[in-house]
């Protein structure tokens, strides 16, 4: 009987022994399944949902970074092999992985959007940023090296230039709501009638901002309309869920974008000069189109970089590791906006002698 038990007690301990390793084995290969299946999903999702792709991988680069994908260990190595192949798409609008870094300050931006009541709970992008397995899923990430590119951090400067009162938007972050009681402040003791706006240099924030600009210089109000298309089940979804009257299929949809804009009867300054670039792009580009369209402003420089399309870039997340991926679900025609006078030289002094030579 003794040695019955013993044996009973052997045989129980290798098949605990057995049916750890197989556990084992059984973990490994659903991971591996899962990196699989969210790099074939990173593929589909972005060439069939992303407005603009100039070039997009090659069958064999695919399979090359496949075999990469299956022997990834963890969630950290699948990250940075999916960074490595998304450099082998090349396009002129919005499209990032978001690392972690990066994840956390867009976090952090739309929780103050929250805050501030300029978005409700339901917004599409604040969704995916605050859902817990994606917010687990980054917190396990640790803390990582942000690749992307970092909002430009320098403000707003304005100041009196002679006849001309000078505002350089850096950024249209929505910090910069901040900025505008200063602007207002300043204007307060300008006697002058010429303004100009340079955002030769910014590369996107928030719509917000400009639109409230617009309000405090302007005693006009405005209505204007613009055409976005898009292509992509989820992109229409993600549109849709702006209650936006979405005219087409998942194949081809448009809608007519609407901005209005009330004046807030602070100034109503007529000689308003926008200066822009090849840096002028997102919202800032949105800010140019508009102002060229509506006459808010003469428009300055040189051709944008384009892609202002009203809405934020899309979030969608991978569906095993929960990695977010940025995109343009939408974009407009053309995809960039031209001065109305074009000037190489764009710095301000040449842009006012510009101004004052040709009586503009």
């Amino acid at each position: 009987r003794m040695n019955m038990r013993k044996w009973r007690k052997k045989f129980i301990i290798c098949l605990m022994i057995v049916f750890v390793f197989l556990s084992g084995i059984f973990y490994i290969n659903r991971k591996s399944i899962g990196y699989v299946l969210d790099y074939l999903y990173f593929i589909r999702v972005v060439e069939t949902n992303s407005f603009r792709l100039n070039t997009i991988p090659t069958l064999d680069t695919k399979q090359i970074y496949l075999n990469k994908i299956m022997n990834c260990k963890n969630d950290r190595e699948f990250l940075n092999d999916l960074i490595e192949f998304y450099f082998n798409y090349e396009t002129k609008g919005h499209f990032n992985i978001v690392d972690v870094d990066s994840y956390h300050r867009i976090h952090q931006v739309y929780k103050n959007l929250i805050q501030d009541k300029r978005i409700s709970k339901n917004n599409w992008n604040y969704k995916k940023l605050m859902d817990k397995e994606v917010f687990d899923s980054y917190s396990k990430l640790g803390k990582g090296t942000s690749y992307l590119h970092e909002e430009n951090d320098r403000g707003v400067d304005c100041y009196e230039d002679g006849e001309f009162f000078v505002i350089e938007f850096h950024s249209f972050d929505i910090s910069m709501l901040n900025s505008l009681a200063q602007i207002n402040e300043e204007l307060q003791d300008f006697h002058g009638d010429k303004i100009i706006i340079d955002i030769s240099d910014n590369e996107g924030g928030s719509d917000i901002v400009w639109k409230k600009l617009v309000s405090y210089l302007s005693g006009a109000d405005y209505r204007y309309k613009s055409k976005i298309t898009g292509h992509g089940r989820a992109s229409k979804k993600y549109v849709e869920s702006y209650d936006i009257d979405v005219q087409g299929s998942e194949s081809k949809f448009s809608y007519i974008d609407c901005i209005d804009i009330q004046s807030e009867k602070l100034f109503d300054f007529k000689k308003v000069y926008l200066i822009m670039g090849d840096k002028t792009f997102s919202a800032a580009d949105s800010f140019a189109r508009f102002s060229k369209s509506t006459g808010f402003a003469t428009v300055i420089g040189k051709e944008s970089a384009g892609f202002g399309t009203g809405l934020d870039p899309m979030l969608l997340n991978l569906p095993y590791t929960n990695v977010l991926v940025m995109l343009d679900s939408v974009g407009k025609y053309p995809e960039t906006t031209k001065p109305k006078y074009e000037l190489n030289n764009i710095c301000i002094k040449d842009v006012e002698q510009y101004i004052v030579t040709n009586n503009i």
